[in-house]
């Protein structure tokens, strides 16, 4: 026996008898077992009512309101993004603070100075800080730009078609012209024209706002002989501010109610010109009758007022 094996099979031998020996034996019947016998589904009584448990009462989810939002951001010092995202169910405004801690702290100082200066929005706070200006400055810096936004925008409301095509007639007849100016007159014709700039034929170019008007040689010379002129602005005349928004009158929208009707314009050099409105440019006003028009740019102006 192998000593690898410790605990040896034992096989046991059945021998099979011989035929001989063996008698039939006859099977047995097979029945059924016997089991209970089972209702059918109509003989069932009704199931019993289930029995109701208790639910946790749902979550109602109210409407995030734009004040709402403002007055989580507000007292968390977050901004409004993060505010309503908490409001929705996502990142909490604490974690947000935690998460970002440089941008958590420039919030909290907008939000300091709008609390100090509540005439600020949030906007206005952040451009406060950067600028590194006191609050006067900083609002007479607003009020510039917010004044230069709408006169760009009364410009741009007005059409230039009327001026554009009297100085079209005027180049392409090639007719001298009186160019008034500060302190003087003088005679040339147009051969360019630019936003900033007009080109004359001996002059060269020229730029607007040394120009006070603008007529026909033959209508200025009628018109002088019955011209009004302050004395003391005839000997100094008042300058032009290079910024549009310091100019006495810049928007072109008042005059536009006023066409066909007789105009007082006060000049910067002293004349009163005393003439119907012809047309009215982003620019410039045409003045006069047609055929002895009158161009006086807005930048010239000191006031006006209508006489009809």
């Amino acid at each position: 026996m192998n000593k690898r094996f410790r605990n040896p099979v034992q096989v046991e031998v059945i021998r099979r008898p011989s035929a001989g020996k063996l008698s039939p034996v006859p099977p047995e019947p097979f029945t059924r077992p016997s089991s209970p016998s089972l209702p059918r589904i109509e003989e069932l009584p009704p199931p019993a009512p289930r029995a109701a448990f208790p639910t946790a009462a749902r979550r109602v989810r109210q409407t995030v309101t734009p004040a709402a939002i403002e007055a989580l951001a507000k007292k968390e010092r977050v901004p409004v993004r993060i505010a309503k995202g908490e409001l929705d169910g996502k990142m909490k405004c604490r974690i947000w603070k935690r998460l970002h801690p440089k941008e958590a702290e420039h919030f909290e100082c907008a939000y300091r100075l709008q609390e100090q200066h509540p005439h600020l929005n949030l906007n206005d706070a952040f451009g406060l800080l950067q600028s590194n200006m006191t609050v006067d400055e900083f609002a007479k810096r607003r009020a510039r730009i917010k004044k230069k936004d709408e006169l760009r925008v009364a410009r741009a409301s007005v059409s230039s078609l009327e001026i554009d095509a009297w100085f079209k007639v005027l180049m392409e007849a090639q007719e001298e012209l009186s160019f008034v100016l500060a302190e003087s007159t003088l005679r040339d014709k147009i051969r360019g024209l630019s936003p900033l700039e007009l080109e004359l034929e001996k002059t060269g170019l020229m730029e607007k706002l040394h120009i006070v008007a603008i007529a026909r040689s033959k209508t200025w010379e009628q018109l002088t002989v019955q011209l009004l002129r302050d004395l003391k602005l005839a000997q100094k005349p008042s300058p032009v501010p290079r910024q549009p928004t310091q100019r006495p009158v810049g928007d072109p929208r008042p005059f536009l109610s006023h066409r066909g009707k007789t105009l007082n314009l006060f000049l910067r050099n002293g004349i009163n010109l005393e003439l119907p409105l012809l047309a009215t440019g982003p620019f410039d006003l045409l003045v006069g009758t047609p055929g002895n028009e009158i161009l006086v740019p807005l930048h010239a102006l000191l006031g006006w007022n209508p006489l009809d």
